[in-house]
């Protein structure tokens, strides 16, 4: 029998844990807090001017700007840390971390509820697991080292937030707690929408956790309490929708992929995340994805019958292993914005399973515990072995995890060691070697810089930055008459968004527009 000292004790000893699980993070994440501004950091932070004045945010009409794209709530916090720190990068970094830690808190909650709902008495230990897991995966370090990337683990934070706070409203009912628990749960359901798009999943998961973990009764009853930000989901996706048809980044307006080949691109792509999840090794920011156009590409095939697999596996064997069993299906939802068949012009990028992760942790981490609890039953005299053998193998596997997220996060010290890095990894994407060419361009070291920038024109003859950036870099070396050429193919084929560099090239070298 549990007695009240020994429930406190298991208290504090889970305290300990999960404090020793935030200083791994903390370790972890140490040599990346100095980082530059990395990639998309330049538009979202560095030459956003919203930013720099907060009084921006107060006559904003957050629900505007929430569909078109610019995630208010996560601008907003940008804006914050400019307001106290400025440009310095580390202020950023240093809230990325805070909200990922947050997030790796949340994990723990909800995961030890699930584990517990699923019928096992003593969840702590497992939920601390994969927390562990999911804070040190080397996989995560793109969600918070590219501070850009705060969106997602902001988004996935109101994302568990809500869900949980659904959850106990559910379970108090209609009392005055249980309203104001629903209230706040759509609060930070909202503050999803503005952070992320990610968040539109949550009604389907919130209807997924009914269905495994409550009572049964109608599903009239269990739209109820979803019901309202199934309505606003909707909404949302629709009015997204229509303002995105005529992007060209994002969308159905996407002109490099049609509907059809971007939905049989992800089942490759969703295999390549299950592979890094399980192997993290070869992480890049950029990576050099081919598109596929049918279905009958054995790549597409064998990626389409592997995933059908887990689903089905999931499904069959629900009531047997119901945590392992919800955290798969779990994955495929939350994934799903980024990886179906609304196009986005990259196919695939590695913070885009940040919160879907975790569903593939659990499922590992529960099927594995249901095999340390037969092995305990069957073989008792044994069990201290097992335990001690258990626990070392948790301990090297967070061990490597940790050391290997410290070693990624190397990466997003520099522009120049991120860029290098891609470079190496995707040799034939011209923008890794366009990037890697602005590296040494702010450098200074322009010499560096010419060989990418005609290595980005050889690859793609289309990526017209290349063409200006090279002439710049000629021009700075002594090469004045090669870059009067690259100039003039610049100003002859670059699109009219470049209109006015065009013009200033004209008027340089007096040519008539």
């Amino acid at each position: 029998m549990t007695t009240k000292s020994d429930k406190i004790q298991s208290q504090k000893n889970t305290l300990v844990l999960l404090c020793l699980v935030a200083v791994a993070v903390i370790l972890c994440y140490s040599n990346s807090l100095q980082g530059d501004f990395q990639f998309d950091d330049d538009l979202t932070i560095t030459e956003n001017e919203r930013i720099k004045d907060l009084n921006n945010y107060l006559k904003m009409d957050w629900v505007s700007a929430g569909l078109d794209g610019s995630r208010p709530v996560t601008e907003f916090t940008f804006a914050l840390n400019y307001a106290v720190g400025g440009l310095n990068p580390t202020g950023y970094h240093f809230l990325n971390l805070l909200i990922h830690l947050a997030v790796v808190s949340l994990v723990y909650v909800f995961t030890r509820d699930m584990i517990f709902l699923s019928g096992h008495e003593k969840p702590e230990i497992p939920a601390i697991i994969v927390a562990g897991i999911f804070g040190l995966h080397p996989v995560q370090s793109e969600s918070v080292s590219y501070i850009s990337q705060r969106s997602e683990a902001l988004a996935s934070l109101f994302y568990l937030m809500s869900l949980l706070l659904f959850i106990k409203a559910g379970r108090k009912g209609t009392a005055v707690h249980g309203l104001f628990l629903y209230v706040a749960g759509l609060f930070a359901f909202f503050l999803g929408l503005g952070s992320k798009e990610i968040i539109v999943t949550l009604p389907l998961v919130y209807l997924l956790y009914d269905f495994y973990f409550l009572e049964k009764k109608s599903l009239l009853k269990r739209l109820i309490i979803p019901a309202p930000f199934i309505i606003a989901v909707l909404i949302y996706i629709i009015k997204r929708l229509l303002i995105l048809k005529d992007n060209t980044m994002m969308g159905f307006g996407v002109r490099e992929t049609t509907i059809w080949e971007y939905l049989m691109t992800q089942f490759r792509v969703i295999v390549t995340y299950l592979r890094l999840i399980v192997f993290p090794v070869n992480q890049n920011l950029d990576y050099d994805y081919p598109v596929s156009r049918h279905f009958f590409e054995p790549g597409v095939v064998l990626s389409f019958v592997f995933l059908f697999l887990i689903v089905a596996f999931a499904i069959i064997f629900r009531h047997k292993f119901k945590a392992a069993s919800f955290g798969a299906l779990w994955f495929f939802i939350v994934v799903s914005p980024t990886s179906s068949f609304v196009p986005i012009i990259d196919v695939i990028f590695e913070h885009r399973i940040y919160l879907a992760m975790w569903g593939i942790v659990m499922a590992t981490v529960m099927l594995s515990y249901n095999v340390y609890e037969k092995l305990s039953f069957k073989f008792p005299d044994n069990f201290k072995k097992i335990k001690r053998i258990s626990m070392m193998i948790i301990v090297l596997l967070l061990m490597i995890l940790g050391i290997s997220l410290h070693e990624r996060n190397r990466v997003w010290q520099s522009k120049l060691s991120l860029w290098t890095d891609v470079a190496s990894k995707s040799p034939n994407k011209a923008r890794a070697h366009n990037n890697l060419g602005n590296c040494y361009f702010i450098r200074n070291d322009f010499v560096s810089a010419i060989p990418e920038y005609r290595r980005a024109i050889l690859i793609d003859r289309k990526w017209h930055e290349s063409y200006y950036n090279l002439a710049v870099s000629l021009e700075k070396t002594g090469k004045a008459s090669e870059a009067v050429y690259y100039y003039m193919v610049f100003v002859n084929e670059a699109p009219d968004s470049y209109n006015e560099i065009k013009k200033q090239i004209l008027r340089k070298y007096n040519i008539p527009g």
